[in-house]
């Protein structure tokens, strides 16, 4: 017999029906792999969490998407990262050419992944695995007034301006901040960004 997914998404011998997990995650190593969408596998991050005394401890689809709910989060920070990417063809923000070293005596190898962002997107992956969705800045206007309102049929369009009672809800995770810092323009950009 072949082998086939089951409902729940994972791969099953159908024969033995022996359960073989298939990971979802697409490793960037710094070589510009095809398709990449992680920069940990989630025994760096089970490795990661252990070693700071946290949980990473879930099934594997659970943690998985974690981790690429966490990667959405680090990509956000693309704009603010010294350096470029090396390829047009990469998914991923890394690996970059020209970023500086921590002294700025030479440049970090354009061909690799610094361990401050697969520290940073640890971080991230075990906040986004305790509490789905965390990383997620939300904008409400509950208590807000209608300044000015704008309708329009043809094509439809809605236009609201608002004035008060706009709250933005996001944390700040400083440990992410600060494994990212150093790759930062400048360090006052890392504090910056509101949400972030």
């Amino acid at each position: 017999m072949s082998d086939g997914f089951g409902a729940d998404g994972f791969l099953y011998d159908v024969e033995t029906y022996e359960e073989v997990y298939e990971t979802m995650l697409t490793i960037e190593d710094g070589s510009i792999v095809e398709d990449a969408d992680s920069y940990c596998e989630i025994a760096d991050v089970e490795t990661y969490a252990t070693r700071y005394g946290f949980s990473f401890s879930a099934e594997d689809l659970a943690q998985e998407q974690a981790i690429l709910r966490a990667m959405i989060y680090i990509e956000s920070f693309e704009d603010y990262f010294q350096g470029s990417r090396v390829s047009a063809l990469q998914e991923l923000s890394w690996p970059r050419a020209y970023v500086p070293n921590k002294l700025g005596t030479a440049y970090l190898a354009s061909d690799a992944i610094p361990n401050g962002v697969k520290n940073a997107l640890s971080e991230a992956a075990i906040a986004e695995l305790a509490s789905p969705g965390v990383l997620t800045a939300t904008v409400s206007h509950s208590n807000a007034n209608v300044k000015r309102k704008r309708d329009k049929i043809g094509p439809l369009e809605t236009e609201v301006e608002y004035f008060g009672g706009v709250s933005l809800d996001a944390k700040t995770y400083t440990r992410i901040l600060e494994f990212l810092r150093p790759y930062f323009r400048t360090a006052k950009s890392a504090y910056s960004v509101r949400g972030h």
